[in-house]
């Protein structure tokens, strides 16, 4: 089994000012007020005869609250968040002619991906803005913000093109602790996925950020197992013919086709998807039928990868990892087979049922071609 490479990708943001201030104008307010009167006085005078009085009057008081709420602008008006809006969205735009600083203008959605999706290009969101791998959106504070992600003044382009500017807007919250996981279960409540690899040498998964590009299950190419530019789940198991998979601790979380299965790489901890099989002919183009470490079962499970070596069915090596299909049967590159449907080659013609050591000990039988 080949080892996997990890990456770092570090993202620079050109304008970075920390989160962002409460927008001016907007929102809710109470106030309380009290006031003192001034004293009165007063004189009066008797009936005849004499008499004179002086009086003060009690000092006055006066309380008042009062609240007011901004209204949302209506589709047109200027806006900094989606909350602005009465109706439609906060979309990108320079009303006022100073490149984008701080504001937008409330129009209806243009039907893209909505902020927090994994995105490739600020062409495919709603907003047509992509930010460290995410549909973004302006903002004020954080709460304007999808969960994973935080409010930052960051300079940004529209659409991919030359188009943009600076103002306040989701990007993906870097702030958020290094979790470890094994799927994605234990990523969910802080809005992530179970795809960081980190480590070195022997690698391990972390909560990180979706990617965009080929849905679970789909081709892709990649030369690092973490790639969120070439899958949606940011994990890819091949450099030319790759399948994007997903960590997991279960086969119920890799969805119709595929089970859970050993790492891809001799090199990563966890479990991954894959896409079982018997033979090579139900593997896509450029995968065959391979035999992975189940660590949990221990025991070997049958799924298409890319070839782990190069020589092909029937040539003579003592060393499996030579092999496409990684295994030698007697002195010869072999590969799995079904006695039912043998697909064998002419090298090595007969479908026979052989015993291996499991990862624990003890045997499990496979069905391989031999030389009869």
């Amino acid at each position: 089994m080949r080892a996997a490479c990890v990456v770092t990708v570090c993202v620079v943001v050109l304008v970075g000012l920390g989160a962002c201030a409460d927008p001016p104008l907007r929102g809710e307010g109470e106030g309380e007020g009290e006031g003192e009167g001034e004293p009165g006085e007063g004189e009066g005078e008797g009936e005849p005869g004499e008499g004179e009085g002086e009086g003060e009057g009690e000092p006055g008081e006066g309380e008042g609250e009062g609240e007011g709420e901004g209204e949302p602008g209506d589709l047109g008006a200027v806006c900094t968040r989606d909350a602005a809006c009465a109706g439609g969205v906060c979309r990108p735009a320079d009303p006022d002619g100073d490149s984008f600083v701080g504001d937008g203008v409330c129009a209806g959605s243009r039907g893209g991906i909505a902020p927090g999706g994994a995105c490739s290009t600020g062409a495919s969101c709603d907003r047509g803005v992509c930010a460290d791998g995410l549909c973004s959106a302006l903002c004020d504070q954080n709460a304007d913000c999808p969960q994973g992600m935080a409010c930052q003044v960051s300079s940004f382009s529209l659409d991919d093109t030359a188009v943009g500017g600076v103002a306040g807007i989701c990007v993906a919250d870097q702030s958020l602790p290094p979790l470890a996981c094994t799927d994605d279960a234990a990523c969910q409540a802080s809005g992530r996925v179970c795809n960081d690899v980190v480590g070195q040498g022997q690698l391990s998964l972390q909560c990180g950020f979706s990617g965009a590009g080929a849905a679970l299950g789909q081709a892709c190419v990649s030369p690092f197992l973490e790639s969120r530019s070439a899958c949606q789940t940011g994990l890819c198991d091949g450099e030319v013919a790759g399948m994007c998979t997903r960590a997991c601790s279960a086969s119920n979380q890799c969805g119709a086709g595929l089970i859970c299965s050993g790492p891809p790489f001799s090199n990563i901890s966890g479990d991954f998807c894959a896409d079982p099989c018997t033979n090579n002919s139900q593997c896509t183009a450029g995968r065959g039928c391979q035999l992975r470490e189940n660590r949990v079962g221990d025991a070997f499970d049958f799924v298409c990868a890319e070839p782990i070596g190069t020589l092909a069915t029937g040539a003579a090596t003592a060393n499996g990892l030579q092999c496409q299909s990684g295994f030698v049967v007697s002195g010869q590159c072999s590969e799995l087979c079904n006695v039912a449907a043998n697909t064998c080659p002419a090298a090595m013609p007969a479908c026979e049922a052989l015993d291996i050591q499991k990862p624990g000990g003890g045997t499990q039988s496979v069905t391989a071609c031999v030389v009869p």
